[in-house]
């Protein structure tokens, strides 16, 4: 006669087979109480766990990575998703990993369906979970981190963008010089976490640097459409620095700026964000801030990985400051050449941009 099967415990117990699944599988991620319950029955009961193969001495952690549905088609050239998967697979080292990739959903009954039921740690890449998914979590003792997102209460991996956006006025100050720069900074509605927390590291760096700039002087899109070459022509009659959300309204911007007459950066010096893949397509490259996508990645795997093994319920903030990547869209390349700022040639792949 066959012994008691896992469905037999749990509907003894009253509670989902997942959960007996977990714990008799020696997964750490049930509480102590409902785990000593289930251990007692299942060993009154005379459970035999079967014997499988395991892949080397250790158990493989489940992480789900939630993405965001793009609104836009030109949303997916914001960041690569490989760069993100190999930084999260480098942060859990040693610890056997299989990655699940998912939308981004407010129901928190996606992890009741079989492939997410057993998730031991979940990653929310430029979205944010609803309160739902929230409890649930909650519930069910499952970590989890946002990366670029900031919510109360919540842990993240999130960027520092004072420090990028200090270093691109630096850049442009160099050449311009302070009594000549007059920065404009083009926003983006889509993404408006990110955008108002950049809004204000460029109101900081104005203030830091001693040149006009205020929140007349930022402009909001609502899409890259918004840019049009009668905008730029406008523009540049009071401007002549653009400070762009990110890259890609940047490549946007340069083409809209040759299509409106305008040289640059003569007339009008073009700064990005993000160092996102979309910069190579311009033949004067977008001078930029790095954000590495394969860092976040790196930096939710390492913490993960120990709040899955110590069983930590520690809420884990990290910003991270982004670098200037030097182009030639900001100071005019004669002026570089004469001085030995030239940009370095190639374009380096493994960023992130912003949803």
């Amino acid at each position: 006669m066959a012994g008691p099967t896992v469905k037999d415990i749990a509907q003894k117990l009253g509670i989902s087979p997942s959960t007996v699944s977990r714990v008799l599988s020696g997964s750490l991620l049930v509480r102590d109480e409902t785990r000593v319950l289930i251990e007692k029955v299942a060993e009154e009961m005379g459970y035999t766990k079967k014997q499988s193969k395991r892949h080397g001495s250790r158990a493989i952690l489940t992480v789900g990575l939630f993405l965001p549905r793009s609104p836009d088609v030109y949303h997916r050239l914001f960041y690569d998703t490989a760069e993100l998967l190999a930084g999260l697979t480098e942060g859990f080292g040693e610890v056997r990993t299989q990655i699940m990739v998912n939308v981004n959903h407010p129901d928190p009954e996606i992890f009741r369906a079989k492939k997410s039921g057993n998730l031991d740690a979940l990653v929310f890449g430029f979205t944010i979970p609803s309160e739902g998914v929230v409890q649930t979590l909650q519930e069910r003792g499952i970590p989890w981190i946002l990366l670029n997102r900031e919510v109360p209460d919540q842990s993240f991996i999130s960027t520092d963008h004072l420090p990028g956006m200090r270093s691109l006025f630096d850049r442009v100050l160099s050449w311009r010089g302070k009594d000549q720069l007059r920065p404009a900074y083009l926003s983006f509605a889509p993404a408006y976490q990110i955008a108002s927390s950049r809004e204000k590291a460029f109101l900081d760096s104005c203030k830091e640097h001693q040149v006009p700039g205020g929140p007349k002087d930022i402009f909001t899109l609502r899409s890259v459409e918004d840019v049009s070459p009668d905008f730029l022509r406008n523009l540049a009659k009071e401007y002549n620095t653009v400070i762009c959300f990110n890259d890609f309204v940047a490549v946007y911007t340069y083409q809209s700026a040759l299509l409106a007459g305008l040289k640059v950066p003569h007339d009008l010096s073009i700064a990005g964000y993000d160092n996102s893949p979309i910069r190579c397509l311009t033949p004067q490259k977008i001078d930029t801030v790095r954000l590495s996508a394969f860092r976040l990645g790196a930096e939710a795997g390492n913490w993960l990985g120990r709040a899955v093994i110590n069983r930590s319920n520690e809420i884990h903030r990290l910003y991270i400051a982004g670098e200037l990547v030097p182009g030639e869209t900001l100071v005019d390349r004669d002026w570089l050449s004469q001085h030995g700022h030239l940009p370095p040639q190639g374009c380096p792949t493994g960023n992130l941009g912003d949803l």
